[in-house]
């Protein structure tokens, strides 16, 4: 007999898309109620019509690097599995994963866009190429998570004994995610002696290929766009009226980037795990959940909605099929 667990995980994997769909769209509107009934819509709307000009500005400023970066992560994990493929065709495909990733449930469409525009390289190897940029965002999510509770704590933000064990299992998820983007070859090597793991094995085949060189690029630039965000985020606080010194501002953005990759995709295009993650931290520093609020959907816009329009003109050309098989 199974355990309740995988009856429940067998369960939602058998779900209906559009039924799954449903649920994450009710879940992110009653988020999203509970935030809007809790902290008064009206302040929200103050706060972006009255942010800092300049600052904003300057979150904005660094849309089309942070865009160049990923792009980039995407067209190296590419050149592994196809060293033909070409740079304008991985910029195709991240340009329209950014426009189905802002209509689509846990932006599973930035998934597909990828997978469709190079199909002919074998959904599976592109599945563990998705799987391959996740590790290296993730480790520096848990890792700026773990010094951003830390920080918290120390200070006084995050009272509650609870957040400790949180940093511990934050760093420790950290080191893990590190590991396996730095020894890749070793883990893919355990991971094969495990009946649930070793499925997932041929789809990571290409990591031999993986060179020490390369695994530092990879995470030299997923470092700097992950810097990149937290700054976003930080200009957009204090443009929004959160007057706060810049360590706790830094310190809200991680915690609020490894929350956001901690809970799982429950909810639609991620609505509602932003900007409640913020309103909580920010709420006990001088009743900045308004303003805290008001950041996280500019964020939205800036690093989701924007990136989905500049894409769009690239959904509407259906992309050749030019990488060879």
């Amino acid at each position: 007999m199974k355990p309740a667990g995988s009856k429940l995980l067998s369960w939602l994997a058998d779900i209906h898309p559009t039924v799954k769909t449903a649920i994450q769209i009710v879940l992110s509107v009653v988020l999203l109620w509970i935030l809007f009934y809790l902290i008064d819509p009206g302040e929200i709307a103050d706060a972006l019509l009255h942010a800092d000009s300049m600052r904003v500005i300057a979150a904005l400023s660094l849309v089309p690097l942070s865009i160049v970066l990923t792009i980039s992560v995407w067209w190296i994990l590419l050149k592994l599995i196809d060293s033909s493929v070409t740079l304008r065709s991985a910029s195709g495909a991240v340009m329209a994963g950014y426009a189905l990733a802002v209509i689509t449930p846990a932006r599973i469409g930035e998934l597909g866009a990828r997978v469709y525009y190079h199909r002919t390289l074998g959904k599976k190897r592109l599945l563990g190429a998705f799987a391959v940029q996740g590790v290296y965002r993730t480790s520096l999510y848990f890792a700026g998570g773990a010094v951003a509770i830390y920080h918290a704590t120390r200070v006084g933000l995050l009272d509650s004994s609870i957040w400790t064990p949180v940093a511990m299992a934050a760093l420790m998820g950290s080191a893990l995610f590190v590991a396996a983007g730095v020894i890749p070859k070793t883990i893919v090597s355990w991971m094969s002696r495990f009946p649930l793991l070793s499925r997932f094995v041929p789809a990571l085949d290409f990591v031999d290929k993986l060179s020490g060189r390369t695994t530092m690029l990879l995470f030299a630039v997923s470092s700097v766009r992950y810097l990149m965000t937290i700054s976003q985020f930080s200009l957009l606080l204090y443009a929004m009226g959160v007057r706060v010194e810049v360590q706790a501002l830094l310190s809200g953005a991680g915690f609020v980037f490894f929350i956001k990759s901690f809970v799982p995709n429950l909810f639609f295009t991620d609505l509602g795990i932003r900007e409640g993650t913020a309103a909580f931290f920010f709420q006990s520093m001088g009743d900045f959940g308004p303003e805290a609020v008001a950041a996280a959907l500019g964020l939205f816009g800036l690093n989701a909605v924007l990136p989905a329009i500049a894409g769009i003109p690239v959904l509407w050309f259906k992309p050749k099929i030019s990488d060879p098989a």
